[in-house]
C-alpha cells in the first residue's frame, strides 16, 4: 500500500512539473515573427515594454522592430493569471487575444480579432515542459487555423495583427528567459532564418484580374502558368468564405446575381503560396 501511494506521489508531482504555470508577460519574452506583405516577407522583432495605466488597468507596452535596434511600441497587453487570459488594448477597447480556458467546442465571438471555434486541445512539449496548446478554426481568407499556447500566445504573433489584404503575420519562434519556448514547425532553425531567402516567388503573383470593379463577369488569368490545381476563394470582406473552385490558367466567373461590394480574392497554389486581392463588384 504505502509502495502503491508512493508511485503515485511520485506521478502527480512529475505531471505537476511538467504542467507548470506558465506566463505570457515577462520582461525577457521575446517574438520573431514572418510579417507577409506583398512583395516581400520582412521579419519583425517583438518584446515587452514599459508599464502603462489605461481604464485602471496595468499594461504593458508590446515593443516591435525589425532591426532590433529602433523600437516602436505597436499595442498594450495585460495578462490576468487568476483568469489565463491575456488582454489586447487597441484604439481605446480591450480584447481577449488569448483564453486558455476554453473547451473544445466553445465559439470566440465576432467582436474579438480572432473568431471561430476551438478544435481540439492538447499539450505540446518545448524543451522539456508541456504547454497547454488550443488549436482554433478561423473563418479568415489568410489561414485557416491557429493555435493559442500556453506563455506563448498565438501563432499569429502578439501583435494580433491577423489579417488583411496581403497582410498578416506568422509567428516563427519565442523565447523567455534566454530559452527558447516556441519553434515554427515550417522551419528548423529561427537564428538562422534570414529575410533574402523568404522572397515571394513573383511569377506566382503575374495574376490578371479584369474588369476590376466587375459587374456582370470577371476574368481571372494566371500568366507564366506553370502549374495545376490552383485553388480561388472568394471571401467577403468580414472573412466569410462564399464561393470556391480549383482552375488552371483561366477562370471566367458569371458574378450578375452577386450583391455589389467588396470582396477578397484568394488564390493558392499547390506548393503553399497564396495572394489576396480585393475584387469589387459594383450594379
Amino acid at each position: 500500500m504505502k509502495k502503491s501511494l508512493l508511485i503515485l506521489f511520485l506521478f502527480i508531482g512529475l505531471y505537476s512539473f511538467g504542467q507548470k504555470d506558465f506566463r505570457f508577460i515577462d520582461k525577457t519574452s521575446e517574438w520573431k515573427v514572418l510579417e507577409y506583405l506583398y512583395p516581400s516577407r520582412p521579419v519583425v522583432y517583438v518584446k515587452i515594454g514599459d508599464t502603462v495605466r489605461k481604464n485602471n488597468f496595468l499594461y504593458h507596452e508590446l515593443l516591435w522592430s525589425n532591426d532590433k535596434t529602433n523600437w516602436s511600441y505597436g499595442n498594450f497587453v495585460r495578462e490576468d493569471t487568476m483568469t489565463e487570459k491575456v488582454f489586447l488594448f487597441f484604439d481605446k477597447t480591450e480584447q481577449v487575444i488569448c483564453d486558455m480556458t476554453l473547451k473544445t467546442g466553445d465559439t470566440i465571438p465576432n467582436n474579438n480579432p480572432v473568431s471561430g471555434i476551438v478544435l481540439h486541445i492538447d499539450s505540446v512539449n518545448f524543451n522539456g515542459n508541456l504547454r497547454h496548446r488550443i488549436k482554433l478554426k478561423v473563418n479568415k481568407f489568410c489561414m485557416d487555423t491557429i493555435y493559442w499556447i500556453d506563455g506563448v500566445g498565438s501563432t499569429i504573433g502578439p501583435l494580433n495583427r491577423f489579417c488583411s489584404l496581403d497582410f498578416y503575420h506568422e509567428l516563427l519562434c519565442a523565447n523567455q528567459k534566454s530559452k527558447q519556448t516556441f519553434l515554427n514547425p515550417r522551419i528548423s532553425n529561427c537564428d538562422s532564418f534570414r529575410v533574402s531567402s523568404q522572397k515571394i516567388n513573383s511569377s506566382f503573383f503575374e495574376v490578371s484580374f479584369f474588369p476590376n470593379p466587375a459587374k456582370n463577369s470577371l476574368t481571372i488569368k494566371k500568366n507564366n502558368f506553370t502549374g495545376h490545381n490552383n485553388l480561388i476563394e472568394f471571401y467577403s470582406i468580414q472573412g466569410q468564405l462564399l464561393y470556391k473552385t480549383q482552375f488552371e490558367s483561366e477562370l471566367k466567373m458569371d458574378i450578375s446575381d452577386w450583391e455589389s461590394g467588396s470582396y477578397v480574392l484568394v488564390i493558392k497554389d499547390k506548393k503553399g503560396q497564396r495572394l489576396e486581392r480585393k475584387i469589387i463588384i459594383k450594379e
